[in-house]
C-alpha cells in the first residue's frame, strides 16, 4: 500500500495565497458609481466594465480590506 499523506496534509499545502484586496469606487461619465473591491485599480475598472459596459470616468481608492 502506498504511502499517502492524510487529506490534512494536502489542506495545510494547497491554501492558495491570498492578495490584500482594496475597496475602490469607479464613476462613469454619466454620473453612476460602482464600487467594489479588487486587488488592483486596473482589475477594479475590467469589473467595472463587466458589471455596467460605459465610459468610465474615474476610479478612485477608497480604502485597504482585510482578507480575513
Amino acid at each position: 500500500m502506498p504511502n499517502t499523506p492524510a487529506p490534512s496534509d494536502f489542506q495545510m499545502n494547497a491554501s492558495p495565497s491570498r492578495k490584500p484586496k482594496s475597496l475602490f469606487r469607479v464613476t462613469y461619465r454619466d454620473g453612476a458609481t460602482f464600487t467594489t473591491t479588487a486587488v488592483s485599480s486596473v482589475l477594479a475598472g475590467a469589473q467595472a466594465e463587466r458589471q455596467r459596459p460605459g465610459a468610465i470616468k474615474s476610479i478612485k481608492f477608497l480604502k485597504k480590506v482585510s482578507h480575513g
